[in-house]
């Protein structure tokens, strides 16, 4: 077993000496596109990511994952949002909190790789985004800059030559008109393809913080950052704690730690403990809010007590945030669509965004899977009596030995011209694909409260474990109900990637009156040279101005951004 662990160990450092010695150091910056930048208390910051390669100043493909926070005027962390990458791109979503003061605040972006420089400047990419609640003013706790209606309406007439640059034509077709159909066009004049997000959003005379967009991004001239991106996907890091922490670091066959998040799909991963107690996870990337299951691996039964304790990824920035001059009392006609709009977010906000696709890679797929739905057989008490007894005898047995009873899977290669074998290698039984280590647990839980069987009869390699086999038991609910787990086990809340997700809403909801603020959101949208595109609008039930702003960038890192005005009546 020594052995073993130490060859697994030796093939898995192979690819990082590699990298050490033949990679050059990476430097990125990352710019976050968002949908508009004044919101009511309770909305959704819909963001797009940009990532940046400083070497050839054109999007990074080492990052996979993007870090967001939103921090307010005192310092105070008030959201943070992970976000996935894939060639440089992504997208995701931050939500205010509805008891939100109305204020300024500052949005960050950065990359595990900038969270490794010394001298990386937070500031530099960041953008401010204002705030208003409507329905709890007394709360306010900095100014929020506003401008006469007379003034509100002259900026209106013009885009200042300064915030736009790139080749892209933008216009609207069709007579834009309150709870009609519209159309947005666009068609990429230049020579180059581009990537783009887009946004169509209801202006309002709170003035916007400042006047920053994908072309002021400064991406600094050199290549000095260090080399330890998160290519793969986000690098998840713990430590080890509990009474039995000594006596597992300790071990010299080495101890493994695994995290899991209930899931048909295989979010399950495991890391060698260090002599120091860390733990390092490498995902795949873990998506949405989870309940994620931390245990140590206790093949023996040995029921230990050690916790894994995951570490924060976030560097919880504390930087400036300007306080703007109140020019003008905020107007009754601001306040009230204010108000409609908080309240309408908080009765639709579950039902406006479409999921798009997202980059995804298990382990084990269902495809590959024997699958055995229970309710085709006549039931029995309990899983031991449902495997001793059942049809799924062929592939799965119980076996005792030294007292202790285990699941094992026949794998294909033990499966000698249909003679049935198996060996004293260990199989990973999954509980809604959550490890369930002590298999006497799953033999005796209740065989009612599970659905389905999923048998795969091939050698697995998780991490530095090898399996032999894996058998996941579906519960009715998918959601472990009534496993007493042991106490080397946590259960806590995950946050894990924003989905994907565009909000381009082409029907009313119905009942109420539609007072949407953002009304189209495009986080990912691909153009080649001289490709054009038609998009459907919804218009909201009011009225007012309306601004489409695109912002992008070509595949030779120019950025790209244009805005257009236009009223609906």
């Amino acid at each position: 077993m020594r052995r073993l662990t130490a060859l697994l160990a030796l093939v898995a450092a192979i690819p990082l000496l590699c990298r050490a010695q033949e990679a050059e150091p990476i430097f990125e910056r990352t710019y976050l596109s968002t949908d508009k930048d004044v919101y009511v208390a309770g909305d959704r910051i819909w963001c797009s990511a940009f990532c940046f390669d400083a070497a050839g100043k054109v999007l990074s493909r080492s990052s996979a994952i993007a870090y967001a926070e939103l921090v307010s005027v005192g310092g105070e962390v008030i959201r943070t949002a992970k976000i996935g990458l894939e060639g440089g791109r992504g997208s995701g979503y931050i939500d205010l909190p509805e008891g939100m003061p109305t204020g300024n605040y500052r949005l960050f972006a950065y990359t595990a790789v900038n969270r490794n420089e010394a001298d990386y400047d937070f500031l530099l990419n960041s953008k401010v985004i204002s705030v208003l609640n409507a329905l709890n003013s007394s709360k306010v706790r900095n100014k929020v800059s506003l401008v006469s209606d007379a003034l509100y309406r002259q900026r209106k007439e013009a885009v200042s030559p300064d915030m736009e640059c790139g080749e892209l034509d933008v216009r609207v077709t069709g007579a834009p008109e309150q709870g009609g159909i519209f159309r947005v066009e666009l068609e990429n004049a230049g020579s180059s393809p581009v990537s783009l997000s887009v946004s169509v959003y209801r202006e309002d005379s709170i003035a916007a913080p400042e006047d920053k967009s994908i072309c002021s991004v400064r991406i600094p001239e050199g290549n000095r950052g260090l080399y330890s991106p998160e290519t793969e996907g986000e690098i998840i890091r713990a430590t080890l704690s509990g009474r039995d922490r000594e006596r597992i670091i300790s071990d010299e066959a080495g101890a493994t730690a695994f995290i899991s998040a209930s899931s048909a799909k295989g979010d399950t991963y495991t890391s060698l403990i260090g002599r120091d107690g860390s733990i390092v996870f490498k995902t795949n990337n873990i998506y949405g809010q989870r309940e994620l299951v931390t245990e140590v691996a206790d093949l023996e039964d040995r029921n230990l007590q050690a916790m894994v304790d995951i570490s924060p990824p976030f560097v919880r920035v504390d930087a400036d945030v300007p306080v703007l001059d109140l020019c003008a009392a905020i107007a009754d006609d601001v306040l009230e669509r204010g108000r409609g709009m908080q309240s309408f977010r908080m009765e639709y906000r579950d039902s406006l965004a479409e999921f798009t696709g997202r980059k995804e890679e298990f382990p084990y797929r269902e495809s590959g899977a024997l699958t055995y739905d229970l309710d085709d057989y006549t039931r029995f008490p309990t899983m031991r009596e449902t495997i001793v007894e059942y049809v799924i005898t062929p592939e799965v047995r119980v076996r005792g030995r030294n007292g202790k009873q285990r699941i094992q899977v026949l794998t294909k290669d033990n499966d000698l011209e249909g003679a049935i074998t198996t060996s004293w290698e260990t199989s990973l039984v999954l509980l809604d694909g959550v490890p369930v280590f002590r298999h006497s647990d799953m033999m005796d839980y209740d065989a009612m409260l599970i659905k389905e069987i999923q048998i795969w009869r091939e050698r697995f390699v998780f991490g530095n474990r090898i399996f032999s086999g894996i058998v996941n038991f579906k519960s009715v609910k998918g959601n472990m109900a009534f496993m007493d787990f042991g106490s080397n086990v946590r259960i806590i809340d995950f946050q894990g990637i924003c989905y994907p997700m565009d909000y381009t809403r082409r029907h009313a909801p119905e009942g109420g009156v539609d007072r949407r603020g953002t009304i189209f959101w495009k986080p990912d949208l691909e153009l080649s040279a001289g490709q054009g595109v038609s998009l459907e609008c919804l218009a909201p039930d009011h009225g007012g101005f309306f601004r489409i702003e695109v912002e992008g960038v070509t595949a030779e890192g120019e950025p790209v951004h244009k805005v257009t005005k236009f009223a609906i009546d």
